[in-house]
């Protein structure tokens, strides 16, 4: 390890909550991630959600696959760094802000529905 190095390193998986942006300053391309926890409290299941801004920096390609294949409520997972900067909130205070500079983005497939899907939804809609 080098001296003073320390491990920063994220993995978050959920879906995107809004298509991908090409922002006009350096950011390639940056988008939202929600990822949702299940956990049990008692014998009641509940569920905690968080999401998070992700910048695609420094790889070109990397940007544009997520501009062409994010679209919002699409799964993804995202791998990367931490980046801490600075807000302004409404109040005229500065606070810190992180966000996720990804190194590798995978997306889930996408199905497609099929006609006979398609029918058996219809039908089902149609008993109700």
């Amino acid at each position: 390890m080098l001296n003073g190095s320390h491990l920063n390193s994220t993995l978050i998986e959920g879906v995107l909550t809004m298509d991908p942006l090409q922002p006009a300053d350096n950011a390639a391309c940056i988008f939202k991630i929600a990822s949702k926890r299940y956990y049990r409290s008692g014998m009641r299941v509940k569920q905690e959600e968080s999401a998070f801004v992700v910048e695609v920096l420094g790889s070109p390609k990397l940007a544009e696959a997520c501009l062409k294949y994010g679209k919002e409520g699409r799964g993804v997972r995202a791998v990367g760094r931490l980046k801490e900067s600075f807000g302004t909130c409404e109040c005229g205070r500065e606070h810190p802000t992180f966000v996720i500079v990804a190194e590798h983005v995978e997306f889930r497939p996408e199905f497609k529905k099929t006609n006979s899907t398609k029918k058996k939804q219809q039908a089902k809609i149609n008993k109700e």
